[in-house]
């Protein structure tokens, strides 16, 4: 049987707790409120080597905090959604490691701080991922693989959410690694890789975010997706490789107000443009030196109010067809 069951109740302190060879898990059905109170476990040869989280939910008013230290291995197990309520926080320190059980997901009406660092960043992984430990007492009988676990998603109320040097990987099980709907949050250094479909899919946001130096590696789908133009401008140094396309997909061209866009921008080169893109009267748009647009099929640009141009014969700024990859070199998943 399991080592400790904790039947989803309960504030317990552990410390300095090993448990060993029982045939379940080692802490089983585990509230999240309690994970703080626990230091210095250590499991061993049990059927799953991990604390098993099932009492996932964060209610309003409540504030949790979980570190490698509250681990086993330095991870926990989210063996069911996590739901962080409005007027509720849940941060993960430096070196957290969380493993998401098959089809699970984080959803935040609330905030959600990951505040790992260049050395030491937070994991968000597959729960088959040996990352920490053999946390599910397999050895490599099982290997992490896209699409296990869903992803994150950001509700209107999760304003001033941050996540910083956070690593995602293996989600994208019917929603995007990063889904935004409206709210307003700061990606400082996150990597998502290996996901089954989008990196984010910000579902046309009019919200302001910070997406800083982020990287978006080996996703099945577009690396960004369903980007209102207006909003590309919050992407800063955004690096792709080996996704479905290595792009940024804007979906909404609408502008009413002064957008302005420059190389540190683009997403590969080259920012997608999958619609019209219609500049109201009183409305600017200004591109840089080096921006360059790939407009798809039957779009074009309707100017009402101001398109300004600020280029050189050096430094051009480039609108073009979005077949032509001399600007984004596999921008549609094809080398060229």
């Amino acid at each position: 049987n399991d080592g400790i069951d904790f039947n989803g109740s309960g504030l317990p302190t552990l410390n300095d707790v090993t448990v060993e060879r029982c045939t379940g898990t080692a802490l089983a059905r585990t509230p999240v409120e309690a994970v703080p109170g626990f230091t210095g476990l250590d499991a061993a040869n049990n059927g799953f080597n991990w604390i098993d989280v099932r009492d996932s939910v964060v209610e309003m008013g409540k504030s949790v905090e979980l570190g490698p230290e509250n681990g086993i291995y330095g991870a926990v197990r989210m063996g069911s959604s996590r739901i962080v309520e409005e007027g509720a926080d849940v941060t993960f320190t430096a070196g957290a490691i969380v493993k998401m059980a098959c089809d699970t997901r984080i959803d935040v009406s609330g905030q959600l701080f990951m505040r790992g660092t260049l050395g030491d960043p937070v994991l968000v992984v597959d729960d088959r991922n040996d990352v920490g430990g053999d946390s599910n007492g397999d050895a490599d009988a099982t290997l992490p693989d896209r699409g296990w676990w869903r992803g994150i998603q950001f509700l209107d109320t999760a304003d001033g959410s941050e996540l910083e040097y956070t690593e995602l990987s293996h989600g994208g099980r019917f929603i995007a690694g990063l889904e935004l709907s409206e709210a307003e949050i700061v990606a400082d250094h996150v990597t998502i890789a290996e996901v089954s479909g989008d990196w984010s899919d910000l579902n046309g946001s009019s919200a302001p975010c910070q997406f800083i130096a982020c990287a978006v590696i080996e996703n099945t789908s577009e690396a960004i997706n369903n980007v209102r133009l207006d909003r590309a401008p919050d992407f800063l140094g955004t690096r792709v490789a080996g996704n479905g396309q290595d792009r940024m997909r804007v979906d909404i061209g609408s502008i009413t107000g002064d957008v302005e866009l420059q190389e540190f921008n683009l997403v590969g080169g080259a920012i997608y443009v999958d619609a019209a893109v219609v500049l109201a009267d009183g409305a600017s748009l200004t591109l840089g030196p080096d921006v360059a647009l790939q407009m798809a099929f039957d779009t074009r640009i309707d100017v009402d109010g101001a398109l300004h141009v600020e280029a050189d014969f050096e430094r051009p700024v480039v609108i073009t067809s979005s077949t032509d990859t001399t600007v984004q070199l596999g921008a549609a998943g094809d080398p060229g």
